[in-house]
């Protein structure tokens, strides 16, 4: 959380032991995440194939919300600049 707080311009910006400090801490949350994922899929899918259909289908309409709010932000307005 606190690399994302200071991003763009993250500790240690430019040092070697940051880059580390980013590579990591992605490691770290995209394993923490998943886990997560796969863990809820299976509660679901024990449930109904339908609540995981929809809780696929969930996670694909945060994903095109997503998108189409930050593309503007990021490449129309700059709003993430160093």
């Amino acid at each position: 959380m606190a690399m994302a707080a200071m991003s763009p311009c993250p500790v240690l910006q430019g040092h070697w032991g940051g880059e580390v400090l980013i590579v990591i801490s992605w490691v770290l949350f995209t394993a923490c995440f998943s886990y997560v994922k796969v863990m809820l899929g299976v509660i679901l899918r024990d449930r109904s194939r339908s609540a995981l259909l929809w809780c696929g289908a969930a996670v694909q309409l945060g994903s095109l919300v997503g998108a189409l709010l930050m593309f503007p932000l990021v490449n129309v307005l700059r709003l993430f600049l160093c």
